[in-house]
């Protein structure tokens, strides 16, 4: 699960640094056809942040290996705690 948040975290970067590049293109450099398709899918998905979802229901990212790491100590430290009673 840490592999693929960090390769979800890793391709969203690369991504992003694409548009930009993308964006960074003089028109005139590139011909009119490729230049049309390019800025369509800009327009397309740059309002659209680029991330990974469990089906839609939470987002993958390190925020969510934090959390369930925190989860895992915190439950592991009260089981340990509760067994010296």
């Amino acid at each position: 699960m840490l592999t693929m948040t960090l390769h979800s975290e890793c391709l969203g970067k690369k991504i992003r640094q694409v548009f930009r590049m993308i964006q960074r293109v003089p028109p005139g450099k590139l011909p009119l056809d490729f230049m049309q398709q390019v800025m369509l899918s800009v327009l397309m998905t740059s309002d659209e942040e680029v991330h990974f979802t469990a089906s839609g229901f939470f987002t993958i990212n390190s925020a969510l290996m934090t959390t369930i790491t925190g989860a895992i100590l915190t439950y592991t430290t009260i089981l340990i705690q509760s067994r010296g009673l």
